[in-house]
């Protein structure tokens, strides 16, 4: 039984787990570690957390569970610095965008003895910060959860029990399946966004009434482009070999679609637009979010 679990890294999905689980365990001791003293007054005062620090040793000593959702680039950094102080029996897991880099097996912290699974909670948004966390952002979301060949059943069994209980529903994928998927359903479509952005902002030299007509489908379009840019930088070089890959699917698709419309192919055209929206009904699920 998962008596007392500590969150390091007290942003939006920090947060929001902290509340998710406070609101369906309150015998649930939950520890935060954030790198100031005002994070943490402020995540106790919101309900996130019921005690916190800002060195990371101290805040996993007795804890059963410990969910890292930092940065990336910070994940590895954060397991090697905890290791020395968790129980033998605590499993961690962590809440990044990308997988295979960070449990790949030249990993160093990887060289240790741990209890590491990953986790990724489909939930996020392009606000940030605790001021932003919700008790039901995982509400019937997914949360994909990452185990390695070497990865006990009592391990996946806790870290399932951790997202389940914020209402999250689990899917089990490899890390490098993970990465691919998540490459082209989340990385890319954020590439996209910034690059329409920053080709309207070089338009708007030529036409300063562009944002006051800008259409609603733009708009939808790039809605996440206002998200944060180092955490997505983070995430773009985390992830780049499968990035690259969904881009050069992209590249041909759109020299497909630069063809059509040279060569005035109307069928064609009609085609790629009612495959589109065939797959868009087929699949309605893309619309709960």
């Amino acid at each position: 039984m998962i008596k007392q679990l500590t969150i390091i890294g007290l942003g939006l999905i920090g947060g929001s787990l902290g509340l998710a689980l406070k609101a369906k365990n309150k015998n649930l001791k939950i520890i935060g570690v954030a790198r100031n003293s005002n994070q943490i007054e402020k995540a106790v005062r919101l309900g996130v957390i019921d005690q916190g620090f800002i060195d990371p040793k101290k805040g996993v000593e007795d804890s059963d569970v410990v969910v890292i959702a930092t940065p990336i680039r910070a994940i590895e950094k954060v397991v090697l610095e905890i290791i020395p102080f968790v129980k033998p029996s605590c499993v961690i897991t962590d809440t990044g965008s990308t997988k295979n880099e960070i449990t790949s097996s030249d990993s160093l912290f990887f060289c240790q003895n741990i209890n590491f699974v990953g986790s990724h909670p489909i939930a996020g948004s392009h606000l940030f910060g605790i001021e932003a966390a919700k008790k039901d952002l995982f509400a019937h979301k997914p949360c994909i959860i990452t185990p390695l060949p070497s990865t006990s059943e009592e391990s996946l069994k806790q870290i399932k029990e951790i997202w389940e209980l914020a209402g999250a529903k689990i899917y089990f994928l490899t890390p490098l399946e993970h990465d691919e998927i998540f490459a082209l359903i989340s990385h890319l479509p954020h590439i996209l966004a910034s690059a329409l952005i920053n080709i309207t902002n070089d338009l708007q030299k030529k036409f300063p009434i562009l944002p006051d007509i800008i259409a609603p489908s733009f708009r939808d379009m790039t809605r996440i482009a206002a998200s944060n840019s180092y955490m997505w930088s983070d995430i773009v070089l985390s992830n780049d070999e499968m990035i690259l890959k969904s881009i050069t699917l992209l590249k041909d698709k759109i020299s497909y679609w630069e063809k059509i419309i040279k060569e005035k192919e109307n069928i064609q055209i009609k085609e790629e637009f009612s495959n589109s929206k065939k797959w868009k009904e087929e699949n309605n699920a893309l619309d709960n979010s």
